[in-house]
């Protein structure tokens, strides 16, 4: 019989990899990418810590990758090309398929005992019904900007606006928003920022 993590792989085998490789992603262990241009779309297959042979536990990730806001947040070793195949954890935006599916985070389980093929099915339907149709409106750089914008009490998207908006050269809104910022930053976070801001020439 099959343990759980060989029910597993035979999950990501064939329930995801099929579905985005069709849609162009390319994969590493269990990391997938999709390059377009400044932007990319990146998903990650997380398996729990608490995995066992008889049970495995895992959830999928999804980014948009910015490389100019990779380039300002996370490019310490300053490389001259930017990350080739960035991983979701680096990405400008950040979801769970239980954040667009649900509204809270949820784990798919794999167990020994169980036959996987409702697995499979659950995560083929999920690529298509929610991960490929989220990922896919946002396709540039100017839908990941109006994202952002429509977005911007979620997840630090105005710091987040404000950085690529000073990377692309739009000094207009990142002023706007550095002000925002400003008025509402206290104690240490306020004097980083103002480090932000003389970093850009933004006051």
């Amino acid at each position: 019989m099959r343990n759980a993590q060989e029910k597993f792989n035979n999950v990501v085998k064939e329930g995801i990899v099929p579905i985005l490789k069709k849609n162009n992603f390319k994969k590493k262990g269990l990391n997938f990418y999709k390059t377009l241009g400044d932007i990319g779309h990146a998903i990650k297959i997380q398996k729990d810590k608490w995995n066992s042979k008889d049970e495995v536990r895992f959830t999928i990730n999804i980014g948009i990758f910015s490389k100019p806001y990779w380039f300002a947040e996370y490019n310490y070793d300053n490389e001259v090309s930017h990350h080739t195949f960035p991983q979701e954890h680096i990405s400008i935006v950040r979801k769970r398929i239980g954040d667009i599916k649900y509204g809270y985070d949820y784990w798919y389980e794999v167990e020994s005992q169980i036959i996987e093929r409702k697995v499979i099915s659950e995560c083929v339907v999920d690529c298509e019904k929610y991960i490929l149709p989220y990922l896919n409106s946002i396709l540039t750089q100017d839908d990941l900007i109006k994202y952002l914008e429509a977005n911007l009490e979620k997840s630090n998207f105005a710091y987040k606006l404000f950085t690529l908006f000073c990377e692309i050269g739009n000094r207009d809104n990142a002023s706007i928003l550095y002000q925002k910022l400003i008025l509402e930053a206290e104690g240490n976070n306020l004097n980083w920022l103002m480090e932000k801001g003389k970093k850009y020439n933004i006051t």
